[in-house]
C-alpha cells in the first residue's frame, strides 16, 4: 500500500491484486503503531471501485476507531 498525500487529504492506493484482508492488515498495523502518521481528523480517500460495501464499512469502522475521516471517491 502506498500513501500519497493530496490538498484534501491522504489518498490510499494499493495494488490490484491485493486482497482487502492484506490491505485491512496493511492499515490496521500502521493506525496501530503510534507514530501519529494518521493523526485525528485526518481526511483519508479510496478509490470506491476497488472495494465492496461491506469492506468500506469495515474500513470505516477502522478509521473511525482512530479518529481518521474516511472518503471515497469514483
Amino acid at each position: 500500500m502506498k500513501i500519497k498525500g493530496s490538498r484534501s487529504g491522504l489518498q490510499l492506493v494499493w495494488d490490484d491484486a491485493a486482497d482487502f484482508s492484506a490491505i485491512e492488515k496493511d492499515i490496521r498495523e500502521k493506525l496501530e503503531s503510534g507514530s501519529n502518521f494518521f493523526c485525528r481528523g485526518t481526511v483519508i480517500q479510496i478509490l470506491a471501485d476497488r472495494l465492496s460495501e461491506a469492506d468500506k464499512a469495515k474500513l470505516a469502522k477502522l478509521f473511525h476507531q482512530h479518529g481518521v475521516i474516511l472518503r471515497s471517491s469514483l
